[in-house]
């Protein structure tokens, strides 16, 4: 009788093919965004095979004054190679989910040590990175990442997009906007973010997207991002003169399959 199921590899841990040098350890991605380290002793060069392993408990090091309590999320900033918590900082074009904090970390400890890929970050409704725009003019001007590509396998149906006032607007011109977009070769726009004229926006107040399903009508345009894109949010108007004016910006976005 054959075997019903035959042994292939160490699940935790696969071989790849470098596309770039890496260190001993080195924390990265992998293909379809789980986090993992290079798992020998060696640097790799560009073109090298070598270990990539996703499930252990590593020490990630972190600043002295970072905390993390027992089960806390962490996640790897990408442009500081230091372990962080979730914040309004957090870009998802370089920043990602490591995993849970395996004990805490006290403040001047320089290490956390994350069980990898625990509570993995895509459950059926992928979790959107939040981010604070400052609308004040050259404040806040690139394009930042909610939704990275590799969270999106099959397509994603926006429901809705919203903004909280985190700092009053006022200028010249005093109406800040943030546009949100996919990330296809020829962005596609999916609404735009617009706060009130002549600040009538206070600290707390919402401000809502264009185009959205929740609270839509029947025969309303759907917004949709093809599988294997993202979306992003840049300021596409900013205040001017004595200028002032941010908010934190939340995707609501389901599969479309």
């Amino acid at each position: 009788m054959a075997s019903e199921a035959l042994f292939t590899s160490d699940p935790d841990q696969h071989k790849v093919v470098a596309s770039s040098a890496l260190a001993s350890g080195e924390m990265h991605q992998t293909g379809d965004g789980r986090a993992c380290y290079v798992d020998q002793l060696q640097a790799v060069a560009s073109g090298d095979t070598y270990a990539q392993r996703k499930r252990a408990v590593v020490k990630v090091p972190a600043a002295s004054a970072t905390t993390f309590s027992k089960g806390d999320p962490v996640i790897f900033d990408g442009s500081a190679n230091l372990a962080v918590n979730p914040a309004l900082t957090v870009d998802g074009a370089a920043d990602y989910y490591v995993g849970v904090a395996h004990k805490a970390k006290t403040s001047g400890q320089l290490f956390v040590e994350v069980d990898l890929n625990a509570q993995p970050l895509l459950p059926a409704i992928p979790r959107p990175f939040v981010y604070e725009f400052d609308c004040q003019t050259l404040i806040d001007a690139d394009v930042h990442t909610l939704i990275p590509a590799w969270m999106n396998k099959s397509g994603l149906l926006v429901l809705a997009v919203y903004a909280i006032v985190t700092e009053v607007f006022a200028g010249t011109e005093d109406q800040g906007i943030v546009t949100i977009k996919d990330t296809a070769g020829t962005p596609n726009t999916i609404c735009t973010l617009t706060a009130s004229d002549s600040g009538a926006d206070a600290v707390g107040d919402v401000i809502v997207g264009t185009a959205k399903i929740l609270g839509g009508t029947t025969g309303d345009a759907v917004k949709s991002v093809a599988a294997g894109l993202g979306i992003t949010g840049a300021v596409t108007q900013a205040t001017t003169g004595a200028a002032a004016g941010k908010m934190k910006v939340y995707v609501l976005a389901m599969p479309l399959v």
